[in-house]
């Protein structure tokens, strides 16, 4: 399976799918340092044959047919003006039946497009410009994407926003020597807009179908194929055998059902041959 990451920051999401699930992942950011950190990361733990992190735009992307496309938080950085545009380019760098899982920080809703101009967000937090999430979703799918899947993790990422402020908490003198202390204050305060709902943080997942074929399955599960795919081999016969003496008495249709739904189960972890399953933050990706 082939993953491109744009604006892949640190490069976390690509180690993460090459280390845990063999995916062949490509990451791209304007940042140097985050490019410097991600390749170090990458040869010191053997992935370089499987993972890379270029400092490039990604419109200068020039492969394609990649099986997902992941967009983690640069979504707010492109603009309401060219998110047509983003997301065709992006839906042209996947193949058919490929997967874009968009994830982006959203404003609540969409009916007040001035909410937070020249607000604390705006002032304090610049080069973004948020949007509802339905403008997300129905500009995703304007640009040829199925949407399959949508969910909210807003308490999330107030959880992860807590443990981000425990490490700044724990290195504040280092933090505020690099940034000075008004920065720094700003960054403790996070956690209160997505706890509060001034914020929301929006993934969405689409498909790029071939006559109506998304290769979905009809009901994903994204956390039981998730902690299946990590569950050691003895721990699953042990499951399989429990559910067995549980229900020992199955017909001819369950059977069959219960074969329909491990073929979806297959499909659903990868749109190729490739198995893979989901990460945390990257549902029915990778």
């Amino acid at each position: 399976m082939r993953l491109l990451d744009v604006g892949c920051g640190w490069g976390g999401l690509v180690l993460h799918a090459a280390r845990h699930y063999g995916v062949r992942a490509l990451g791209v950011t304007l940042a140097h340092r985050q490019v410097e950190w991600g390749r170090r990361v990458i040869a010191e733990t053997g992935l370089a044959g499987r993972a890379d992190v270029r400092l490039l735009d990604y419109h200068d992307v020039s492969e394609g047919d990649f099986d997902a496309v992941s967009s983690i938080g640069l979504t707010e950085h492109v603009g309401r003006a060219r998110l047509p545009d983003y997301f065709a380019f992006l839906y042209g760098k996947l193949r058919t039946q490929g997967r874009l899982l968009n994830h982006c920080i959203t404003r609540p809703g969409g009916r007040y497009p001035l909410l937070l101009r020249n607000g604390f967000i705006d002032r304090f937090v610049p080069d973004g410009e948020l949007h509802g999430p339905g403008h997300i979703v129905s500009t995703m799918h304007d640009a040829g994407f199925e949407l399959r899947h949508e969910e909210n993790l807003r308490e999330h990422y107030a959880r992860a926003l807590t443990a981000w402020e425990e490490n700044l908490s724990a290195y504040l003198q280092e933090a505020v020597a690099e940034v000075g202390a008004a920065k720094a204050r700003v960054w403790r305060l996070a956690r209160i807009a997505f706890e509060d709902e001034w914020l929301e943080l929006h993934q969405v997942l689409g498909v790029k179908t071939e006559r109506g074929d998304a290769a979905m399955p009809l009901r994903p599960d994204w956390e039981r194929d998730h902690l299946r795919a990590r569950e050691p081999a003895s721990h699953a016969t042990t499951r399989r055998e429990s559910e067995s003496k549980a229900a020992p008495a199955q017909t001819a249709a369950t059977e069959s059902v219960s074969a329909t739904a491990a073929a979806g189960e297959a499909a659903q972890r990868s749109p190729s041959s490739v198995p893979a399953s989901s990460t945390g933050t990257t549902t029915g990706m990778v």
